[in-house]
């Protein structure tokens, strides 16, 4: 077996700012993810394509991931984030849309069952784009909230962390045509929706809280594109304010797994939040970290020697409080296997 190595986000390549897209007042301090160390695990091996080698301003790109893979047969996770560790997708694929040109940087960071991290660098230029056509006219794009309890015209959606937003296209059109693709986006330029609508849970994160008056700024672009190429645009902002009082995440581990020597055990977590989302899972074994990462609510151990072995399992939400539950795997050398 290959052994893990421990990366820090300074070995990695150093990457310029995602500043001219971020549409962020200032940059965010998330971290990229840690790297666990398991001696026993192969680690996970990414393979990164992208849709387009020449990419000019107000096109889309798709980065795919798909097809990354892992040694030792385990389900894979993914995140994309810019160069400060913002995470930007957990989606194997994201379409982006670039509109200022410059170098853009992201690491992809595919993380195995065990824990085990890859990070994959990738890197593209833009280049100024030209119009589709002299003559034509560029589409009109229109959208609105339809948030309960929102007035829809007002120009900022004000809302509290936890609520569902519902945004639509609000009758856009093409003077000289007709309008043959709409895509929402968020204010990195990542693909949220090819349709008219778009439903989204927002929530605050202090990490995002550039401003540290409780609130987190959002923005949802529609992005309309007519029979000719030409691309038209409607933003709506959306400030996001903390609950006055945050509810812990819960996390059930269930009942104690009885397994036969020298076995594996697979842990189920059932994990969630009442007032927003589990931002990380951290699975410890004796104090010590076996895996952990943003989607991990899985655990599958190594085999295991006669006796009680102890698992915990911490999850962190939105608001970075936590909550932890613990489970024994009881390893007998005779008697019924009930735990994988």
């Amino acid at each position: 077996m290959t052994k893990k190595i421990v990366y820090s986000l300074a070995a990695l390549a150093i990457l310029t700012s995602f500043s001219a897209c971020s549409g962020q007042s200032g940059k965010t301090t998330a971290q990229a993810p840690d790297i666990a160390l398991n001696s026993t695990n192969t680690m996970p091996e990414p393979k990164v394509t992208i849709s387009k080698s020449e990419v000019g301003t107000y096109e889309n790109v798709l980065f795919d991931a798909s097809q990354s893979s892992d040694p030792d047969g385990d389900r894979l996770t993914y995140e994309w984030r810019d160069e400060s560790g913002k995470l930007l997708s957990t989606e194997p694929a994201i379409d982006r849309l670039f509109t200022k040109e410059g170098t853009y940087n992201m690491t992809l960071y595919v993380t195995d069952e065990q824990g085990g991290v890859t990070p994959s660098p990738v890197s593209l230029k833009v280049t100024r784009g030209t119009s589709a056509s002299t003559t034509n006219e560029p589409p009109v794009a229109k959208a609105k909230s339809l948030t309960p309890d929102n007035n829809t015209s007002t120009p900022v959606l004000d809302i509290m962390s936890g609520t569902t937003v519902h945004l639509t296209d609000d009758g856009s059109y093409d003077p000289d045509g007709s309008i043959t693709k709409y895509e929402w986006r968020d204010m990195d330029g990542i693909l949220l929706s090819t349709g008219k609508t778009l439903d989204r849970i927002l929530v605050y994160r202090p990490e995002y809280d550039f401003n540290h008056d409780g609130t987190n700024r959002y923005v949802k672009t529609l992005w309309v594109t007519d029979n000719d190429g030409l691309v038209s645009s409607k933003s709506i902002e959306i400030l996001v304010h903390q609950l006055p009082e945050n509810q812990p995440p819960v996390v059930d581990l269930g009942p104690d797994i009885h397994i036969l020597a020298n076995e594996s055990a697979t842990i189920h977590a059932n994990a969630s939040d009442p007032d927003g989302v589990i931002d990380k899972y951290v699975w410890k074994k004796a104090g010590v970290v076996v895996a952990e990462g943003i989607y991990m609510p899985n655990l599958t151990t190594p085999p295991l020697a006669v006796g009680t072995h102890t698992y915990t399992l911490t999850v962190t939400d939105n608001n970075g409080e936590e909550t932890t539950d613990s489970i024994d795997i009881i390893v007998s050398v005779t008697g019924a296997s009930g735990g994988s």
